[in-house]
């Protein structure tokens, strides 16, 4: 009796562990899951025609990707870890209380790990005021706006086990007098959305709603003081109709909404066509969408991430050409010198100040005010020199040293000989 129960166990068991891979002949899973790109079904030979010997581990990885009723399977599993464990079944998502959703890769900033320190968060303020200076010499206004991110506002929805610390220290601690002693034209959006008493941000989202998105519009054009309509008394249709990015990680098979705004206003822009040939519709997730506007004067270019989605048909209304753009690092001299812009947004979410810091823009380097021989000489450096990626017309040099006998603040200057033997 015993060995028949064993033996239905494991056929049964079997059978189930064969399904995902019979029904692929008809029900195979398409659509990648949340934020995930595509896996293509992998080739036996490479490019060069020799065989692939990673053959076995791309098939398994395609078909992780791919199985059937995949999406409904994480779906439940899901559900069934959030109902029993209080936990969310994938690294990307911390599920919070009352519904509450939020992006793992905001844990740092939010328990204060991992923070830049004071010589880094000076190198973030010095690189973001090379940036604006050159934006003004090149004739545009510079603004820099970080939307928080949403446990920093609204972080008693975090689940218990994620303590934060009364002492932490946190990069946005410091951010604003940092900018500010470096002259950084800057919108405070943390001490903005403080100030705010309804909650601007989805639940199941990582994002502000388009109601925030519009008060963060008229904030910014107020402070750069260019005309616009802050579509205050503008017609609203609020409709559960928006599906939050973190929702779809964790629940990729459920379509349930939350509710957002639609101001209905006059929307006078038109996109450019786009210039993807995989995908010729123009979508807020591109990395560069261009626009133009017969009843808006001025331009602007806009460096942005996912959180300038939602800013983008406000922004666009308000001028007459508009370039946006995802591209990290910022190819700032190229863009000012095609776009000839009359202002400059840059727009980076908390959690990734650091590219400030490891990421700095394209721009040609300023040269020294002082003499090499005005200079504090420091103990000799290991400097290497590549091309620039970006834009390769520039050289990128890289090198690292101690911070023995260097103050916080100290410049840090490069010389290269030249041919008759000065720097």
């Amino acid at each position: 009796m015993k060995k028949t129960f064993l033996s239905i166990f494991i056929g049964a068991f079997l059978v189930i562990c064969l399904i995902p891979l019979v029904c692929m002949l008809f029900a195979k899973s398409e659509e990648p899951v949340g934020n995930e790109t595509r896996v293509e079904l992998p080739s036996w030979t490479k490019e060069d025609g020799s065989l692939n010997t990673e053959l076995p581990g791309e098939l398994g990885n395609w078909f992780e990707h791919h199985f059937a009723f995949r999406p409904q399977l994480i779906t439940a599993d899901a559900k069934i870890q959030k109902s029993v464990f209080q936990v969310s079944n994938t690294e990307s998502v911390v599920t919070g209380t009352d519904g509450w959703l939020y992006y793992s890769s905001t844990l740092d900033d939010y328990l204060g790990r991992n923070t830049l320190s004071q010589r880094g968060m000076w190198n973030l303020a010095h690189n973001l005021s090379l940036l604006q200076q050159y934006t003004e010499s090149r004739g545009a206004e510079f603004l820099l706006m970080v939307p928080p991110n949403k446990n920093t506002l609204y972080g008693e929805h975090m689940p218990y086990y994620y303590q934060r610390p009364e002492t932490a220290r946190h990069n946005r601690d410091t951010l604003a007098e940092n900018l500010e002693a470096s002259g950084v034209s800057y919108l405070d959006l943390f001490a903005f959305f403080e100030a705010q008493e309804e909650v601007l941000y989805f639940k199941e989202d990582s994002h502000w709603t388009t109601e925030g998105a519009r008060r963060v519009y008229h904030e910014a054009l107020t402070k750069l003081d260019k005309a616009h309509d802050d579509y205050s008394s503008v017609p609203v249709q609020r409709a559960k109709n928006h599906l939050g990015d973190l929702r779809a990680m964790l629940y990729p098979a459920s379509d349930e909404a939350e509710y957002d705004d639609t101001f209905q206003y006059e929307q006078n822009y038109q996109y450019l066509p786009s210039k993807n040939p995989l995908s010729p519709e123009v979508s807020v997730e591109d990395y560069r969408i261009e626009s133009t506007n017969s009843k808006a004067e001025g331009s602007l270019l806009m460096y942005r991430d996912s959180f300038g989605n939602s800013l983008i048909p406000f922004f666009a209304n308000a001028w007459g050409t508009a370039v946006f753009s995802k591209t990290v690092p910022y190819n700032l001299a190229a863009d000012l010198e095609k776009c000839r812009p009359d202002q400059v947004v840059v727009e980076k979410v908390e959690r990734n100040l650091k590219d400030f810091v490891k990421e700095p823009a394209v721009i040609p380097a300023p040269q020294a005010e002082k003499a090499a021989s005005d200079l504090t000489q420091v103990p000799e450096v290991e400097v290497s020199a590549e091309p620039c990626l970006s834009n390769m017309e520039y050289v990128t040099f890289r090198g690292e040293m101690s911070g023995n006998g260097r103050r916080t603040d100290s410049r840090i200057y490069l010389g290269i000989p030249t041919l008759s033997g000065t720097e």
